[in-house]
């Protein structure tokens, strides 16, 4: 599916959408109803939702520490289960609503119309791979949520599937417009090389050791190279580029308004320090943009994080040459984060494709722990990446 913004008239911009199957027989196109500021809009009230009904949820609990649906990432055995399937109606109606409102609001195309129900359909037919291509038109597509025939989602006791999350029934990734000059393969000669850019205050800010873990995860498995502060992130590109292998940031993401010009930024232990963009664009500038490395971005919890945050850093890094991007779209409880990239790199590390590790670790959260974060985890670019380790170094042998 391909998606490009187009002048709807005014200051107004709206997107044109074009979908084809993988054998590029079937081929649709039309103009969405949805404008460039709508879509922001209803992106951002999908994603305060989640942050409200999960995230910062406290209920009548006593602690103000403690907030029952994101202090744990096991939720299977949390004893709010009345109100842990209402949040989760409540998103998955959400989720519905954001689908309906860019695919199936059709009222002034028989196009539109057309390329809506067949992607519906498609959707409900079985496990797809769906390939978002565009520069301009960023979603929480994982979080978009698409129930079966017969089932009114705006009935307050509707019922609701983990299956019926795109995030969970499907492979999803976004990609920029312009290919990729490198192959899927990072192939590791010597020793795996990761980088770790981290706010190390998030484990006292939150009583956990949610960055000291990972730490210690990459200590046992690569050789680490561990970026702490601002000057440390700068000089580490400056005199490298993107070289390693793995890149992981557990960071503090920052986005202001639409109608504000200020960038995205994130910031690592020094926080009055922020970075933006084009500081990793200029960081970078003299080395080759090709053959990155894989990349996974956790944002932790400050009530910041928006899909805006990927049009801008995620457009940025696969530009200077990031195999592939993961990160999410809601700003994800500590507890979840860790363990999800933990989980994911085992896998990384053992060779499997990015696409199978992230959709079976996806999985393997909500059946096992109820736990439906990893919907709010995008893919840019890369399902096809893989590690080949064959020629790993003693470290990177031993997390096989």
């Amino acid at each position: 599916m391909r998606i490009t913004k187009i002048h709807s008239g005014g200051n107004e911009f709206g997107f044109h959408l074009t979908v084809k199957n993988a054998a590029g027989v079937h081929y649709y196109e039309g103009e969405s109803e949805l404008s460039e500021r709508d879509l922001y809009t209803e992106v951002t009230k999908l994603q305060s939702l989640w942050n409200d009904r999960l995230v910062t949820y406290q209920g009548d609990n006593d602690s103000p520490d403690f907030y029952p649906f994101a202090s744990v990432y096991d939720l299977s055995r949390c004893d709010r289960v009345a109100d842990l399937d209402a949040a989760m109606r409540a998103l998955a109606r959400g989720g519905w609503e954001l689908f309906r409102d860019i695919f199936l609001a059709y009222e002034r195309t028989d196009d539109m119309r057309k390329l809506g129900e067949a992607l519906r359909a498609a959707l409900r037919s079985g496990e797809q791979k769906l390939i978002v291509i565009s520069d301009d038109f960023f979603a929480p597509w994982g979080m978009m949520y698409l129930p079966p025939p017969g089932v009114n989602m705006a009935d307050a006791g509707a019922p609701w599937e983990h299956t019926n999350f795109l995030g969970y029934g499907h492979y999803v990734e976004h990609s920029p417009a312009k290919p990729r000059r490198s192959p899927p393969v990072i192939t590791v000669r010597g020793v795996l090389r990761a980088a770790i850019n981290v706010d190390t205050g998030l484990d006292k800010q939150f009583r956990c050791h949610f960055v000291a873990d990972m730490v210690r995860f990459f200590e046992t498995t690569s050789h680490r190279d561990l970026r702490e502060e601002r000057d440390d992130l700068r000089a580490a590109m400056e005199r490298d580029g993107l070289s390693e292998h793995l890149a992981y940031f557990g960071v503090h993401a920052h986005v202001d308004d639409f109608h504000v010009t200020e960038p995205p930024r994130l910031t690592l232990t020094d926080r009055e320090n922020p970075i933006s963009p084009l500081d990793l664009r200029r960081w970078h500038d003299d080395h080759p943009r090709d053959n990155g490395p894989l990349i996974f971005m956790n944002a932790c919890r400050g009530g910041q994080m928006h899909s805006a945050f990927h049009k801008s850093f995620s457009g940025i890094l696969l530009m200077l040459g990031a195999r592939c991007l993961i990160g999410p779209h809601v700003d994800l409880p500590v507890a979840f984060a860790g363990e999800f990239a933990r989980r994911f790199f085992i896998g990384v590390l053992a060779g499997e494709m990015v696409g199978d590790v992230m959709l079976r670790t996806v999985r393997e959260f909500a059946d096992e722990y109820r736990n439906p974060f990893g919907y709010t985890l995008t893919m840019h670019r890369g399902l096809d990446t893989y590690l080949d380790l064959e020629t790993a170094g003693e470290r990177g042998q031993e997390a096989r």
